[in-house]
């Protein structure tokens, strides 16, 4: 996810440490909220059920 907010220039490659630690959180925040939403996130916490039977997917 990186390239989506830093651009093509820079080269990532996993398992290496060239990325600085505040480009990993953003790249982890970005895919996070991509792929659960903000408020589909806070809606689960707020239900409180946090077991697989309780989880709705698609």
């Amino acid at each position: 996810m990186d390239i989506f907010l830093h651009g093509k220039k820079a080269v990532f490659i996993d398992g290496e440490e060239q990325t600085s630690a505040r480009e990993e959180e953003e790249a982890n925040a970005f895919a996070g909220d991509l792929l659960i939403p903000k408020q589909e996130y806070a809606a689960f916490g707020q239900k409180g059920a946090f077991f697989p039977e309780k989880i709705d997917a698609p």
